[in-house]
């Protein structure tokens, strides 16, 4: 809801990624979870941290990816249908 303007429900975890930004000097453990649309109309609520909302195909995602991105699916991580 803070970030997405939508409720979700049916939370489940589904694992860590261990994130190393060498350039960044920064180390970030990465909690990865699972959920379901609850309600709510999907909108930007933090204008100064993220541009917009995209959804896409597990096999076709954009590039460049966020490095926890990169790490689930090096984890051999595939989210089921």
């Amino acid at each position: 809801m803070e970030e997405a303007g939508i409720k979700i429900k049916n939370l489940k975890f589904i694992t860590t990624t261990n994130d190393i930004h060498l350039n960044e000097d920064k180390h970030y453990v990465t909690m990865v979870m699972k959920a379901e649309y609850d309600s709510g109309d999907v909108k930007v609520m933090e204008p100064d941290k993220c541009e917009g909302w995209d959804w896409f195909a597990w096999d076709d995602l954009p590039q460049p990816l966020f490095l926890s991105i990169q790490n689930l699916i090096t984890s051999g991580y595939r989210p089921e249908n």
